[in-house]
C-alpha cells in the first residue's frame, strides 16, 4: 500500500506546480507564491500591472499584443524570470534594471517602438535568443558582445544597416 502511495504521489512532486499557466491576474492573486507561468496576452493592457511583482517564482510571463507603453524598473523583483515575452505593445524604451533578470534566457521584444536597446543587456549572461524584429533600432550595443549563450538575435525590420547586421552576424558566432 505504501508502495502504491509513493508512485502516485512521486510524479506529482516532480512536476509541481511549474505546469500550470494563469490567464487570469485575479486567479493568480489568489496563490501568489503558486504563480510560474502567466499568460496575459490579448488583454488589452494600458500599463504593466504592478500586482504581477507579487509573484516571486514566475518563470514565463506573457504580456504580448497589448498597449504597454513603459515597463516598471521594479520589473527586478521577478528574480525568477526565465521567459519574457513583451511582443507587440508600444514599448520606447526598457529600463536598465532588466538586466537584473539574471535567469533570463528568452526575451521577445518585436513590434513595439523602440529606437534603443540598453548597453545593460550585455549582463544578460544566460540570454538565448532575443527578438527586436520590427523596432526602430539603429545600433545594438557593443555590450552584446558579451552574451555568449545566445543562440538567436533576430533584427528584421529594424533599422540597422546590412553591413551592421553582418558585422554582428561575425560578433555572435552562435546566432
Amino acid at each position: 500500500m505504501k508502495l502504491l502511495i509513493i508512485s502516485l504521489v512521486f510524479p506529482l512532486l516532480l512536476t509541481g506546480q511549474n505546469n500550470k499557466t494563469y490567464y487570469s491576474l485575479e486567479k493568480a492573486l489568489e496563490n501568489p507564491d503558486l504563480v510560474y507561468r502567466l499568460v496575459l496576452e490579448k488583454k488589452e493592457l494600458q500599463a504593466f500591472p504592478s500586482e504581477i511583482l507579487q509573484f516571486k517564482n514566475l518563470e514565463h510571463l506573457d504580456l504580448s499584443e497589448n498597449k504597454i507603453m513603459r515597463l516598471p524598473k521594479e520589473i527586478n523583483q521577478l528574480k525568477a524570470l526565465k521567459v519574457l515575452n513583451l511582443m507587440n505593445n508600444e514599448l520606447e524604451s526598457i529600463p536598465a534594471s532588466i538586466t537584473e533578470l539574471v535567469q533570463l534566457e528568452y526575451l521577445y521584444l518585436a513590434f513595439n517602438n523602440l529606437r534603443e536597446v540598453p548597453s545593460e543587456l550585455g549582463a544578460l549572461k544566460l540570454l538565448k535568443k532575443l527578438n527586436l524584429t520590427s523596432n526602430y533600432i539603429r545600433v545594438l550595443p557593443e555590450s552584446f558582445k558579451n552574451l555568449t549563450k545566445l543562440k538567436e538575435l533576430d533584427c528584421k525590420g529594424t533599422h540597422l544597416s546590412n553591413s551592421d547586421a553582418e558585422s554582428w552576424k561575425a560578433i555572435l558566432p552562435n546566432c
